[in-house]
């Protein structure tokens, strides 16, 4: 493969996958919104269940954290199933989300931390860090 194209590759990639964050990040912010319509999709919103966010004891409702503090979440439905999801920030200069569900606490202030799974299911717990 010629060095063009491997450059052309690397940077597809990253675009799909800043594409996927954007769509997660958009689901997310209209979450609210499409949930109180009826919308072809609900049917989908019905099978998934809602996503609850837990972290290594429990549901999590608001995440305290001091700056650099790791903490791994993971997404599951009601039944307790693990969900594969996108993971977002809404503020990544405070607390930043690796794919894996890892947050990190970066700088005194709020963030949400959102899972958005087959996006039109979402939800989010906001962060605190300290």
């Amino acid at each position: 493969m010629t060095p063009g194209l491997r450059g052309l590759r690397r940077r597809s990639a990253a675009a799909s996958r800043t594409g996927r964050r954007v769509a997660a990040v958009l689901a997310l912010l209209a979450g609210p919104v499409v949930a109180g319509c009826t919308d072809p999709l609900d049917g989908v919103r019905r099978a998934a269940g809602q996503l609850v966010i837990w972290d290594g004891t429990g549901p999590v409702d608001t995440l305290r954290l001091a700056v650099s503090d790791t903490v791994r979440l993971f997404a599951r439905n009601p039944l307790g199933e693990q969900l594969g999801v996108v993971w977002t920030s809404t503020n990544t200069d405070v607390a930043s989300v690796t794919e894996d569900g890892l947050v990190t606490g970066r700088a005194a202030g709020m963030a949400r931390i959102g899972a958005v799974y087959s996006l039109v299911v979402t939800t989010s717990v906001p962060v605190v860090v300290e």
